[in-house]
């Protein structure tokens, strides 16, 4: 491995809290021209890929993938699917597996303003991972993986474009763990696509990840321990060279028997954030944050509470090598309050993934959320309905002071967020059993509590009026 290839992990210790994670990812929105992997620059993307299409489109298309369907750790997952509009959707599914099984689900259509579950596995049970491709006769829709198994703290959001780039980091193939990487193909033509790994032993670009043919309306999945074993700090790069498609990874912990499905980065991110997290007694939080190029990157890092920002954490991080910022134990960040990150960094950006693990008496549980960018434009809705919510923050990380609405059909609630300022609202605010909106300029996270969880994940998306 030359010096130019060389890989280098750096850790930075800090003090104990606990989170809320999160699911939602918007990638950002630049391009990258010097980057591990492609051989051409990224095209700049418009939207986040998880965006939801507004109203008056005439569809919503959105593929979810790395559910698994057999095992006490595999990330299982229903898919919730809900209608922000004001008419009435009906919803073609088609479920797709590793083992080439596609089958269509009937049709079903969702009410205005509600939330329908949806169970991949009743439509395909064959195989040992699942991906589905969910079309919508209208916008206004979203969908998101909920966990159902492998103690997974994170819900994850199904992602509303294809790419030619998608980015990890922060995956583990250490200590049994496993990571497996899922290519879905959700066009009506073949996709070919090289995959290529940064861990502690420099740049890795496996024979057996290149050239790979990624059938139309298929799911294929790498093994990111098989190709890189004992790797503590994984991250990938996959790049399509012909047709676009959607990435996802599912790590999974045997020793914990925790999972978590995790949808990839788009493009690189010079700015981003994590919207919520809060402390817990018993879990550990590290920022893994990764640069896949041949430039270095300055990164600074900031942790924002409702009693203000901390002073940056900067690290210049080398060519394909990544630093690992334990928040664990940092002391410059409050005890009893939640928090937001913001990062920046410099050159052609990192991806960056927040991983939290909680150690508790009866279970373990796992959450990683790819940190959004702000680059891409925001969201005209967030909408959280069918989930139990815990705690809800709004954070604000532009320069001026926003209007946000908060609140379903029933009642509405009204916040002005100054800048730089996270407000954090009483979980009442938002409930499992009322469709609720927010509206504004701002960066929403809320903890998710599933069965027999710890409030440990979060949602993370940008709003605007």
């Amino acid at each position: 491995m030359s010096p130019a290839h060389a890989h280098r992990t750096r850790t930075t210790k800090g003090r104990a809290l606990v989170i809320g994670l999160v699911a939602v990812v918007l990638g950002a929105g630049v391009g990258v021209a010097r980057q591990l992997g492609p051989s051409h620059p990224a095209a700049p993307i418009t939207l986040p890929p998880s965006s939801i299409a507004s109203d008056a489109s005439a569809s919503s298309v959105m593929t979810c993938g790395g559910m698994g369907i057999n095992g006490d750790f595999v990330a299982s997952a229903t898919i919730e699917i809900t209608n922000t509009s004001s008419a009435p959707r009906a919803i073609t599914a088609l479920v797709m597996s590793d083992t080439g099984g596609r089958q269509s689900a009937p049709i079903f259509t969702v009410a205005p303003k509600s939330t329908w579950t949806f169970n991949p596995i009743h439509v395909v049970g064959k195989g040992s991972w699942l991906a589905v491709r969910i079309v919508a006769n209208g916008g206004g829709v979203s969908a998101v993986m909920v966990p159902t198994s492998g103690r997974s703290s994170t819900v994850t959001p199904c992602i509303s474009q294809t790419s030619t780039h998608w980015y990890f980091s922060g995956g583990s193939t250490s200590h049994g763990d496993q990571i497996n990487y899922a290519i879905v193909n959700p066009s009506i033509t073949p996709a070919v696509v090289n995959v290529t790994l940064i861990d502690g032993a420099g740049v890795l670009a496996p024979q057996n990840a290149q050239g790979l043919v990624v059938a139309p309306g298929s799911e294929l999945l790498l093994s990111g321990t098989a190709e890189a074993p004992h790797s503590s700090s994984l991250a990938a790069s996959i790049t399509a060279e012909q047709g676009s498609v959607v990435a996802f990874a599912t790590q999974m912990r045997p020793s914990t028997l925790s999972s978590v499905i995790m949808g990839g980065q788009s493009a690189l991110a010079t700015s981003a954030v994590l919207a919520h997290a809060s402390q817990d007694p018993v879990s550990s939080e590290v920022l893994c944050i990764t640069n896949p190029t041949a430039t270095s990157s300055t990164v600074s890092v900031m942790a924002h509470s409702p009693y203000g920002k901390t002073a940056p954490w900067v690290e210049v991080v080398p060519a394909f090598s990544t630093w690992n910022l334990t928040l664990t134990g940092a002391s410059r960040i409050p005890l009893t309050a939640p928090y937001a990150l913001t990062l920046r960094a410099t050159g052609y950006g990192v991806s960056a993934t927040f991983i939290a693990q909680a150690e508790h008496a009866s279970h373990a549980a796992l959450a990683m959320i790819p940190l959004a960018s702000l680059v891409t434009p925001p969201q005209s809705v967030i909408p959280w309905a069918g989930l139990s919510l815990g705690s809800v923050t709004l954070f604000n990380p532009g320069t001026s002071s926003e209007s946000v609405i908060v609140g379903g059909s029933s009642s509405k609630s009204h916040y002005v967020v100054a800048p730089g300022a996270l407000v954090a609202l009483s979980p009442s605010t938002l409930t499992a059993s009322a469709f609720t909106e927010i509206h504004g300029t701002v960066v929403a996270g809320a903890s998710y509590s599933g069965a027999a969880l710890p409030s440990l994940s979060a949602f993370a998306a940008l709003a605007k009026n």
